[in-house]
């Protein structure tokens, strides 16, 4: 790994000549990452960036034409950062659960928190809201229930303007059980227009909901994991039994392989916030970093043509432990940054990086002429008999 700059200082990849952006360091604390990557951690214009630092939540202010770290924010203790979403149009403003029942909006800026709505009349026997998604119009919300137990227990999907609530068909409501395992709401979410859901608690499989339709529908069940990038009207997802991703549009249970991994050690995490639906961000973290694609930063081409853009080498040390596997986030398309967090090698710490996307890298592929920055992976499987 390169030896890396003080907090707020950008390095280039050596590799792939990206640029890269060190967020945090030893003078903020131990453990830096960003949540997950289905909620954008970049406010509407860039200029804020949402981490957590040894389990508490801050914002990092920065310029995003200049690639500088301003400041930081401090954010209440109990503010509930894991899935928190950023306003898609004012840039002070992120919607986040109070731990409980109610859906709250805060200025960062002034410190001032609004709930708009609880939902414990709503559900009583849930009341606890977790695996917040929004749509793309800060109008729809979606959540999976919790009872006081913490069972699973059913969805959410509320619209704000009218105060409509979808939920489960009657059916399906409360915690599964072993003649109905299916019964459980673990990692659902809305798509970006807010008008279709998915639920991946039968992994390995996955089912849509199509929130135009009454609450008595049968879902559509397609193959594929939690670990995907939901866009639009589309989802790209990780298929496990082919160790491939699968762009498939809403209600189909096929679509365009959008790449098929060289090998079974790679832990791909996902982000599919960005306006330009022509890519998604991946990270490929692994154990064994040795190879194509391991332990790198990547852009994957949602066209089918099995193009991806390889940004840069993680140094990523990755254990056991689910919290030290990579993952990406990126905003909602006004400046290219793809966000990451790292051990960046033996360090004992993990810090946030910001790679600049607009970068283009010439890396040259055997027998291929040079592509600035797009890398198309071909893989040659050699089979003998003795």
């Amino acid at each position: 790994a390169p030896a890396l700059p003080a907090k707020g200082h950008g390095f280039v990849d050596p590799n792939f000549g990206t640029t890269i952006i060190r967020v945090t360091d030893e003078t903020d604390g131990k453990l830096a990452a960003i949540s997950y990557g289905i909620w954008a951690c970049f406010s509407c214009n860039y200029t804020k960036l949402l981490i957590t630092v040894d389990g508490l939540w801050k914002i990092i202010t920065f310029d995003p034409v200049a690639g500088k770290v301003l400041g930081s924010i401090a954010l209440p203790a109990s503010f509930q950062g894991v899935d928190a979403i950023w306003s898609h149009a004012d840039d002070d403003s992120i919607y986040s659960r109070d731990g409980a029942s109610r859906l709250m909006i805060l200025n960062v800026s002034t410190g001032k928190e609004v709930c708009i709505h609880d939902f414990a009349p709503d559900f009583p026997d849930s009341p606890y809201l977790t695996r917040m998604s929004g749509s793309s119009d800060d109008n729809i919300f979606c959540f999976a229930r919790q009872a006081t137990n913490y069972a699973w227990m059913g969805f959410c999907v509320y619209n704000r303007s009218t105060g409509a609530i979808y939920r489960e068909p009657p059916s399906r409501t409360g915690p599964p059980t072993a003649t109905e395992p299916t019964k459980g709401y673990f990692k659902v979410q809305i798509n970006k227009s807010g008008n279709a859901m998915w639920n991946v608690a039968i992994d390995p499989n996955s089912e849509w909901w199509d929130l135009n339709q009454p609450n008595t529908q049968t879902p559509i069940i397609t193959p594929g994991t939690g670990h995907s990038a939901v866009l639009t009207d589309k989802i790209a997802q990780y298929d496990n039994e082919t160790n491939q991703d699968v762009l498939k549009p809403f209600g189909a249970s096929s679509g365009l392989v959008t790449i098929r991994w060289p090998d079974w050690e790679i832990a791909s995490e996902y982000s599919g916030t960005d306006a330009d639906e022509g890519w998604y961000a991946v990270t490929a973290g692994t154990l064994t970093p040795v190879g194509p694609l391991h332990d790198e930063l990547l852009q994957i081409a949602t066209d089918g043509s099995g193009t991806v853009r390889r940004l840069c080498h993680m140094h990523n040390v990755m254990t056991s432990d689910y919290d030290s596997i990579p993952k990406p986030a990126t905003g909602y398309g006004a400046f290219p940054y793809v966000a990451f967090f790292s051990s960046f090698g033996q360090s004992g710490r993990r810090d946030v990086f910001l790679a600049r996307t607009s970068e283009t890298t010439e890396v040259p592929v055997a027998n291929q002429p040079v592509i600035k920055g797009i890398i198309p992976l071909i893989f040659l499987e050699l089979f003998g008999i003795e």
